[in-house]
């Protein structure tokens, strides 16, 4: 039996039928989603397989985010205070154990994309060896922006208060935290950075009106 949960802020659970923004579509059985009711959803279609769990976290907005989670055994997990502008997260077929885990106060631009496994087969012609492993781990950390077209393969990760260029391709963990990534494929091209939601014009406003009291 699979269950669509909100969870109210006292951390109390209710089973519903169907939430505003986001329709599911069920491909399996023994599913869970977990969703805070203070996170928003606008033009969302998560497709689940079996024995797979998502949980959301609060005061998020997710607009026009395909889920296509036919992976078995796998997880999705989403923070607090997060924005996706639209997207795909694949947890593909015939594959288990996959996960996706993105921490708090995120902000994901764009047509970005996000695939856990390589779907189909490289094979050494020679030896006959598979080339790609079958499963995948995403992991991004607290506060990161990931910018527009940015694709995030399998095994993948992004460590705290750093930023994704625009159209990269990311496809190997990167550690260290507060970075600037960007290529294809990435690279670091600068660190000890850190960023803010605001535009440069009001986070330097901003500034200046602290500055102002001290």
């Amino acid at each position: 039996m699979n269950k669509l949960i909100l969870v109210d802020s006292d951390n109390t659970e209710i089973e519903v039928n169907k939430i505003d923004g986001l329709t599911i579509k069920w491909f399996g059985t023994n599913s869970v989603v977990r969703i805070h009711k203070t996170t928003n959803f606008r033009n969302c279609i998560f497709e689940i397989g079996s024995n797979n769990n998502i949980s959301i976290g609060e005061k998020g907005f997710v607009n026009g985010l395909y889920l296509r989670m036919l992976a078995s055994e796998s997880q999705v997990k989403i923070g607090n205070k997060f924005i996706i502008s639209s997207g795909e997260f694949i947890l593909a077929n015939k594959h288990k154990k996959q996960s996706i885990i993105i921490g708090d106060d995120c902000f994901f631009s764009s047509k970005i994309a996000f695939f856990t496994s390589d779907g189909h087969t490289i094979i050494d012609d020679i030896k006959g060896k598979i080339l790609n492993s079958r499963n995948g781990t995403i992991v991004i950390g607290n506060h990161v922006w990931v910018g527009f077209g940015v694709c995030v393969l399998k095994n993948s990760t992004i460590s705290d208060n750093s930023v994704i260029g625009a159209k990269s391709l990311i496809n190997k963990a990167y550690q260290k935290s507060n970075v600037l990534i960007a290529g294809n494929p990435a690279k670091i091209i600068k660190k000890k950075i850190n960023w803010s939601i605001q535009s440069p014009e009001e986070y330097e406003e901003q500034t200046k009106n602290k500055e102002s009291l001290l």
